[in-house]
């Protein structure tokens, strides 16, 4: 017969039973849509691992009880180690939601002092080019920001910060422009190849595109052959050199 050490140890089997039940026999359960059918069964894990935590003692003592057990543990801890990983990315792509939005207000805000029938290439250029340059170079300074302004805690900031440095820094963020570059051209090309009247031809965006990841391309090859000014550089310090020895 099984004992449990105290009241408390009750708690878990019941909230787990509880998750089961929920998720796997009430009307939550016969929902298709994939990302809530992957929270569903990440809960029935969940109550499965609290269902059997309280009998652990006996559960490590056979072989295939013990690897059981593991393998739930491992599963749940995979799961919601990738819900955490995903909570703190999408504060990164909400922090580039939000740069993009306000460059998108401005330049409209602009724009409309001016007589132009291309707002929206020139609006659409200006926001993805000024992001993908100052995500791609000053990413981390705008998360860190960012982050600073959505919590309050500086624990909880720096425990952002440390995973987004980490699998979303700037090198990382590139790669995303790239391939958010990539993307882009590959689906409005298509999408212009099989409606000529699109209206994108009308936005001209896929030429926007080229002209943005153009730009992107050159900032990129000024900051990397920027050293090509620094004998320049060393003339100016020579001459700081010599006025302050003069004075």
């Amino acid at each position: 017969m099984i004992y449990f050490k105290n009241k408390a140890d009750f708690l878990g089997p019941v909230i787990g039973l509880t998750f089961i039940w929920i998720f796997g026999f009430t009307s939550l359960a016969n929902t298709d849509d994939l990302i809530f059918r992957m929270i569903r069964y990440s809960f029935i894990v969940l109550g499965i691992l609290l269902i059997m935590t309280p009998f652990s003692n006996i559960l490590e003592k056979y072989k295939l009880t013990r690897y059981l057990y593991l393998i739930v543990q491992l599963v749940v801890a995979v799961i919601f180690s990738i819900f955490y990983l995903y909570v703190v990315f999408a504060k990164v792509f909400l922090a580039i939601a939000i740069f993009s939005i306000l460059q998108i207000i401005i330049y409209s805000e602009i724009l409309s002092n001016f007589d132009t029938d291309n707002q929206i290439p020139i609006i659409y250029y200006l926001s993805f080019t000024i992001t993908a340059i100052s995500f791609s170079y000053k990413g981390n300074t705008l998360l860190h920001w960012f982050s600073k302004a959505m919590h309050y805690k500086s624990e909880k900031r720096k425990n952002d910060i440390i995973l987004i440095k980490k699998f979303t820094g700037q090198s990382q963020l590139k790669y995303l422009f790239y391939f958010l570059y990539f993307i882009s051209l590959v689906i409005f090309t298509v999408l212009d190849f099989i409606n000529t009247d699109s209206p994108l031809e009308d936005f001209n965006l896929i030429k926007a595109t080229l002209q943005s990841f153009a730009t992107f391309i050159a900032f990129e090859t000024l900051i990397e052959k920027s050293h090509l000014l620094s004998v320049y550089k060393n003339e100016f310090n020579r001459f700081k050199e010599r006025l302050s020895r003069q004075n």
